[in-house]
């Protein structure tokens, strides 16, 4: 008797964005078609994913690698018309995945507060909204699906592997590598600790602007710092991190209120939400105050330069 044995295929993971390995003898435009390859890679590893029960992370990571993406075309210098183009098409792309994304952020943050309050009015309330909130998240997971099987993202990812494989340009010859890098972060470091003077008392938009520029400055650190002085960029990413980690839950708040007012719901459930999203965004702006401080006072390491031992 001939005995079956059944193939179980391995679960699907999201998957993180990788290093990308880059020698300092390499040109500017040249390490940034690699990290685009990079975020291609990460992109595409994740789109399984999202065609699976459980897209929440898988979309997560995909938006990542898109605003990672958007960072390297954004970065190449001189800018290049193609560059550009692509960058506008990946910002469309993330903004088709965008969608699914905040409803799932915000039905995380809505649960909590739904079930605390189970057993009150307001917490029933809540509940109708949290369904409601739910069937749009279908919505938009289908939006986002479609997208993924469309022909404008096939003619995108072919467009990009033709300009990642393209030489880049000589004229006006690009600096070497280190200097290319030392001088965008310390640009980068600058502008976002003058936004970061509007924190306190600044507009969702004065901190959405300060978000994006700490999200476009640790992407580009991250990739290129270790090329300067790694343990000081090591330090330095890391109170980075929590900087735009906070300002990230300030956006999410910020968006949880736009979409919880297009939702229907009694004065009361909104009373209730916006008490607890009052306590988070205190509790984020005081993390995020701290961390620029911190931030401030980590190494300039862009402006470091190791000496090397000269043995006779």
């Amino acid at each position: 008797m001939s005995e079956s044995r059944s193939v179980h295929a391995k679960p699907l993971r999201p998957t993180k964005g990788a290093a990308v390995a880059l020698h300092p003898d390499l040109r500017p435009g040249d390490a940034l078609r690699l990290i685009a390859r990079n975020c291609i890679g990460h992109f595409t590893s994740n789109v399984p994913g999202i065609e699976g029960p459980r897209p929440g992370e898988f979309l997560h990571q995909a938006r990542i690698a898109l605003r990672r993406l958007r960072s390297a075309l954004r970065s190449v210098r001189p800018p290049e018309a193609e560059a550009i183009r692509l960058r506008k098409e990946a910002k469309w792309l993330a903004g088709a995945l965008g969608e699914a994304r905040d409803w799932d952020v915000f039905i995380d943050a809505l649960r909590p507060i739904a079930q605390a309050a189970a057993e009150t009015a307001e917490g029933r309330d809540l509940s109708r909204v949290l369904a409601a909130a739910r069937r749009n998240r279908v919505h938009a997971r289908k939006v986002a699906r479609e997208t993924l099987r469309s022909a404008r993202l096939d003619a995108l990812l072919a467009d990009l592997v033709r300009w990642m494989d393209s030489p880049c340009p000589f004229n006006p010859p690009e600096p070497a590598l280190r200097e290319f890098v030392a001088r965008e972060v310390g640009r980068r470091h600058k502008h976002l600790m003058r936004l970061s003077g509007a924190l306190a008392h600044g507009t969702p938009q004065e901190r959405h602007a300060t978000r994006v520029a700490a999200k476009r400055l640790r992407y580009f650190a991250d990739y290129f710092g270790p090329l300067l002085d790694a343990k000081a960029a090591k330090r330095y990413l890391r109170e980075l991190a929590d900087l735009q980690e906070a300002l990230g839950i300030l956006n999410d708040l910020a968006n949880a209120k736009r979409l919880f007012d297009a939702l229907p719901g009694s004065q009361a459930a909104a009373v209730l939400f916006r008490k607890h999203s009052r306590a988070r965004e205190r509790k984020s702006l005081a993390a995020a105050l701290a961390a620029i401080e911190r931030l401030g006072d980590s190494p300039r390491f862009w402006k470091r330069r190791k000496t090397r031992r000269v043995t006779h």
